[in-house]
């Protein structure tokens, strides 16, 4: 049962891609990656780390959704 390995781990390869590009994510796409709520996301403050990556707030998607800009924890 469970995701092939593969799969399991897809969701950094699309965090690596936004900490590369710079691309704004929205709580929602988050929330999708991290299998949580995109009230949760919304919730958690002005920036949260995890799985290596650091989020902060980024003004607002279009939708309305707070966007979050992704770049990568230095070692």
């Amino acid at each position: 049962g469970g995701f092939p390995e593969q799969d399991r781990f897809a969701y950094l390869e699309r965090l690596e891609a936004a900490a590369q590009n710079g691309w704004l994510l929205s709580s929602s796409e988050i929330a999708d990656l991290f299998d949580a709520s995109p009230g949760e996301i919304e919730g958690i403050g002005d920036s949260f780390a995890e799985a290596g990556f650091i989020f902060k707030r980024s003004g607002r998607r279009r939708n309305g959704e707070t966007a979050w800009k992704v770049t990568k924890r230095l070692r």
